[in-house]
């Protein structure tokens, strides 16, 4: 019996027929404009996070406003904190506020957009080097753990002085852009070792695809195994019910909502909410429709009815931060598994 990370088995005759006879349908399933109108929810996700996340915010900026004057935010709890009239330097960035609730379905777009076209595993005669590159493969964990991890974490902890957790924080900001530097750098360093890595690969008697897969297991079960325990925290060691922390007074009106905003924390509060919720809610869109793809060409033996539900299923006990990581590594096995059997 076949497991689900199983592709479609086919033989070499099928694989031969299904790649010189296609149907209109299978011809306009493998065109961009077919791509641009199935992520066009991507599109939606992103102006609804603007409508909602931007209407909280635009009854904060007085607040924000009157902090950034003063360079003290009093919270809730009387506490008086001293800020920074400006971080980077740069006034522009210095003022964005809206956070990756916007721009994430938006870089799902373009990316799911401007992907191949035809995801099926090439043939036994092109399996022989992987799709992935096994530099940027090793370099994926590292990067995710420079570029977010250890300023998330420094910026909570209680035993660093504010000034620090502010600068770390503001660091924090960027990532996606951070991230993105150091995984290329890090990507360019592996890859001066390159004739060592070849060699140790031929002497070793693994694919390419193997070897990448390591590295690519490695970085979605780290990376979703943290995740998940923080989900487990917040769930059952916070003390604080879990529907509070991600979705409670989220399907209010946006309008009703900021009318009620009387500081800053009453503002961010929802709005991060928001934020948090586009931006999870994106990334598994994003995975559904690369399955959906896979289903397209024949590599998969389920729907993405099963999918979905298998996200959400994955959402409920781990977590959405788990839950993206090990999806997408689920569809990362399902190609390797494809690839191996076309080599056999």
């Amino acid at each position: 019996m076949n497991s689900l990370s199983d592709p479609v088995t086919t033989t070499a005759t099928d694989r031969k027929d299904s790649t010189t006879i296609k149907s209109p349908q299978t011809g306009f399933r493998n065109t961009r404009l077919y791509r641009i109108l199935k992520a066009i929810p991507l599109i939606l996700l992103a102006l609804l996070c603007n409508y909602t996340m931007g209407t909280i915010l635009q009854s904060t900026y007085p607040f924000l406003n009157e902090a950034s004057s003063s360079l003290e935010l009093e919270l809730d709890d009387n506490v008086t904190v001293h800020l920074r009239s400006s971080f980077y330097g740069i006034p522009w960035l210095d003022k964005l506020i809206k956070g990756i609730g916007i721009i994430a379905p938006l870089y799902y777009f373009i990316h799911y957009v401007s992907g191949p076209l035809e995801t099926t595993p090439p043939s036994p005669s092109t399996i022989s080097d992987s799709p992935i590159d096994i530099h940027e493969a090793k370099a994926l964990f590292p990067a995710v753990l420079i570029g977010y991890y250890i300023p998330t974490v420094v910026q909570k902890l209680p035993m660093v002085s504010l000034s620090v957790r502010q600068i770390f924080c503001g660091y924090w900001q960027l990532y996606p852009i951070w991230l993105s530097i150091v995984h290329h750098g890090l990507s360019l360093w592996y890859s001066a070792a390159a004739r060592t890595t070849d060699i140790k690969r031929l002497q070793s008697g693994r694919s390419s695809s193997d070897n990448d897969m390591v590295h690519v297991r490695r970085a979605y079960l780290i990376t979703g195994s943290i995740s998940a325990a923080v989900y487990f925290y917040v769930r059952f060691l916070s003390g604080i019910p879990t529907c509070d922390v991600f979705i409670r007074g989220m399907f209010h009106s946006p309008a009703a909502v900021a009318a009620a905003v009387t500081s800053v924390t009453d503002g961010m509060v929802p709005a991060m909410k928001y934020d948090a919720f586009f931006t999870f809610v994106s990334g598994l869109l994003w995975i559904s429709l690369t399955f959906g793809d896979l289903k397209a060409e024949g590599v998969l033996r389920f729907g993405t009815v099963r999918v979905v539900s298998v996200m959400l299923l994955v959402v409920y006990f781990f977590g959405p931060g788990a839950a993206t990581a090990f999806c997408w590594g689920w569809r990362e096995e399902i190609l390797h598994v494809a690839k191996r059997r076309l080599m056999v």
